[in-house]
């Protein structure tokens, strides 16, 4: 490609908190125009420069003390450069709608490293509602070696890995993640002894690695594995507790998370990694309806299309919580799920929902049927077909 300027319209860089300043300048240099996406909550890019290298350069070029911390090439991804050159904040836009993990899964993440502001785009969907819970701790008893592995760990890893690939088991797919090397390779190597190993790269599309090797990745199952222990020096813990590094590791599941731990987590209840399996330990998961209501009597001509709907084998969740809205009714059949937007019923369900509201139910894969109060109580039956006709459709 020509180096020209300008050549370009447009220049997108995603995934840019892992993209180290100078790789981006041959792309920026070609485009009128650049959008730069990334998250500066996750991990930044690997470099293997020298600090007395790169001072050696700032001297060179006789960089400032302050041009040096701007573009540090060590430290400061292009995401970072970006964030700090804007100066309106009109070119700066938050994606906040999740749509890969199940609430509980995320919902950590959302409020330690997000203060609450993404918007969970799943827990209506078939999936969110296997038997199996969101979160899984498992206290193993483990110890860290002086090899740095944790033989425990990994056998129960190996165990469960096992009885989650039989041949009848639904192609999900799988991942392993630890923080530390160590533990990865000898998890490596023992899965390459595993007589279904062909079995788990095929059909269940197994990755095992560090953060960095799942930043941008993600797996229906995760297989979390600590690997610390009570004995384990306190850098040891700073390291895992660095928040980009931990954010990664613990959001990269769809469906499931395991976390296999070693360590009494009670014990310094202040640290993040306590605070998550506290978390992980107690949480419920959101996939309910929303908030209680007192409900009145008033009411009592809208619950009735709840009863309809029952009655014809729907599963019906009421108030139920999406992206950060509450839903009138959720229909769920056929394994499919349908939003209903009552219109003019007494209580809260008066108002239609405005254009924005729907585009963000689609966005979430819930198509909106609304039901209006003159319509139900005049040709319910036409109504009934009609909702039918959409989720069996």
């Amino acid at each position: 490609v020509p180096l020209e300027s300008g050549l370009f319209d447009l220049v997108i860089i995603d995934e840019a908190s892992q993209c180290d300043i100078a790789s981006a300048m041959p792309a920026l240099q070609r485009g009128k125009r650049a959008v730069i996406t990334g998250d500066p909550k996750q991990l930044r890019h690997l470099s293997f420069l020298q600090n007395a290298r790169q001072e050696e350069f700032a001297r060179r070029f006789g960089l400032s003390d302050e041009e040096q911390a701007r573009f540090h090439f060590r430290k400061v991804s292009l995401v970072d450069l970006v964030a700090e050159g804007i100066r309106n904040q009109d070119a700066v836009v938050f994606l906040n709608e999740h749509f890969r993990s199940r609430p509980a899964i995320i919902g950590f993440s959302n409020r330690e490293f997000y203060a609450s502001r993404l918007a969970i785009m799943t827990g209506h969907r078939e999936a969110d509602h296997r038997a199996e819970p969101p979160l899984s701790v498992f206290k193993t008893g483990g110890h860290r070696g002086a090899n740095g592995v944790n033989e425990v760990e990994l056998g129960v890893i190996l165990a469960q890995l096992q009885s989650i690939t039989r041949p009848d088991a639904p192609p999900l797919s799988i991942g392993i993640l630890s923080p530390f090397r160590a533990q990865v390779d000898a998890i490596l190597k023992e899965v390459e002894k595993l007589p279904v190993v062909t079995r788990l790269l095929d059909k269940h599309a197994l990755l095992v690695g560090t953060a960095h090797s799942f930043q941008g990745e993600e797996r229906d199952i995760m297989f979390l594995s600590l690997v610390l222990d009570d004995e384990s020096p306190s850098a040891s813990f700073r390291f895992l507790e660095k928040a980009d590094l931990f954010n990664v590791s613990i959001t990269r599941a769809r469906l499931e998370n395991r976390i296999f731990v070693s360590f009494d987590s009670a014990r310094t209840p202040h640290r993040l990694i306590d605070r998550f399996l506290d978390y992980a330990t107690k949480s419920e998961s959101f996939e309910g309806s929303g908030p209680e209501r007192v409900k009145s009597a008033s009411e009592s001509c809208w619950t009735d299309v709840r009863t309809a709907l029952e009655a014809r084998g729907y599963e019906i969740l009421e108030d139920f919580v999406i992206g950060g809205y509450i839903l009138d009714l959720l229909c769920r059949g056929n394994g499919k799920s349908l939003g209903i937007d009552l219109i003019g019923f007494p209580g809260p369900h008066s108002e239609a929902m405005s254009l924005d509201r729907h585009l963000m139910m689609q966005r979430a894969g819930i198509l909106l049927f609304p039901i209006s109060r003159l319509e139900w109580e005049t040709k319910r039956e036409r109504v009934l077909r009609e909702l039918e006709g959409c989720i069996s459709g």
